[in-house]
């Protein structure tokens, strides 16, 4: 009997046996590496963003660096950073007398967009 040569492709397995196998280890498509290579340079360029942002703070809030960590806040909203010092400083002015010093600051800072 005479099979007809789709019904027979039907039939045949999904994988043809004749393919070549070239290599044994996996190796991404030229556009997934393209991606991943992206994707890589764009991780990379957030981390050197947040790095400078990082450092720009520590340089702001200098001027907090005597005050108690009970009195320093960071508080951080949809797109602002928002830092809070009190300090309290104590002057003398005679033998016995004293008088107190009350220092608040507050500095905003906005965040990049990521």
């Amino acid at each position: 009997m005479l099979i007809s040569q789709g019904f027979q492709s039907a039939l045949s397995p999904v994988i043809a046996m004749h393919w070549p196998v070239h290599s044994l280890q996996v190796k991404p498509l030229l556009y997934q590496k393209h991606l991943l290579q992206k994707r890589s340079q764009e991780v990379h360029n957030t981390l050197e963003l947040m790095d400078k942002f990082q450092h720009k703070i520590v340089l702001k809030i200098k001027s907090f660096q005597t005050a108690a960590a009970a009195g320093l806040s960071v508080t951080q909203g949809s797109k602002k950073l928002r830092v809070k010092g009190k300090m309290e400083k104590k002057q003398e002015e005679g033998k016995f007398c004293y008088s107190y010093r009350c220092e608040e600051s507050r500095q905003d800072f906005d965040l990049p967009d990521s």
